[in-house]
């Protein structure tokens, strides 16, 4: 039976909810028995227990929806940073983003708010034509799903002269995103891609579609390779 498009924003986001409280389980990142196993769609996932966290993980679901149904969001991120013990009150730089793990819901539908709760079989968005797909390609005219500018940091740049000052500075491989100029042809922006990135998966539920993956940042590879040549002087 067609349901309507607020029941489907509804399933996606439980769907979130459940993903944040997994990968924070997952990640180490709050003590594993704060957490209950529970089983969703038949799948193991983690649940926490803790009032403030929870608190936070709604708070973040919820303003999430508002940005969905607003048509104002392309990608969802849940970033891992590390703050060195020592920064108690932590200068610019110091913070560095170890992991990204990204949701893009740039193909869902644009859907009226006076369709929001009409049970109707919405037809999903049409691909977009591989011609503007390429990073020096215009976005192309009358497509039905809105192209959402993003913060500078995490734009692609385009292969020709840049529009404005002709420079946007910053490096590709500095995950930190405080913005500056770059030069024009650059492939990505400062914040795009990370040092390693590894697919998930890409889901199609019903009209919703979108794709999963994880972007590793320099600093997580910089601390491992620290690591490593620890453990060997010790052992030398």
């Amino acid at each position: 039976m067609p349901q309507s498009y607020l029941a489907h924003i509804h399933h996606f986001l439980t769907f979130l909810t459940a993903y944040i409280h997994t990968l924070l389980a997952l990640r180490d990142l709050y003590p594993r028995a704060t957490f209950l196993t529970a089983r969703f769609h038949n799948t193991p996932v983690f649940q926490s227990r803790h009032p403030t966290l929870c608190t936070w993980i709604t708070d973040a679901v919820s303003a999430v929806r508002t940005e969905l149904l607003a048509g104002t969001v392309a990608r969802i991120a849940v970033v891992i940073y590390h703050q060195p013990p020592t920064s108690l009150s932590p200068s610019p730089g110091t913070t560095k983003v170890l992991e990204r793990h990204l949701i893009d819901v740039s193909r869902f539908p644009a859907v009226p708010k006076q369709d929001w709760e009409t049970a109707v079989a919405f037809a999903p968005a049409p691909p977009v034509p591989a011609a503007a797909a390429a990073a020096d390609a215009e976005p192309p005219v009358g497509h039905p799903q809105p192209w959402i500018p993003v913060q500078p940091s995490l734009q692609r740049t385009r292969g020709g002269s840049e529009s404005g000052s002709g420079s946007a500075g910053g490096s590709a491989d500095d995950m930190s995103g405080e913005g500056g100029g770059r030069s024009a042809g650059a492939r990505e922006g400062a914040d795009l891609g990370g040092a390693r990135t590894t697919p998930i998966r890409a889901v199609e539920a019903g009209v919703l579609s979108f794709e999963m993956w994880v972007e590793e940042g320099k600093a997580k590879l910089e601390m491992a390779s620290q690591g490593s040549a620890g453990a060997e002087s010790s052992r030398g």
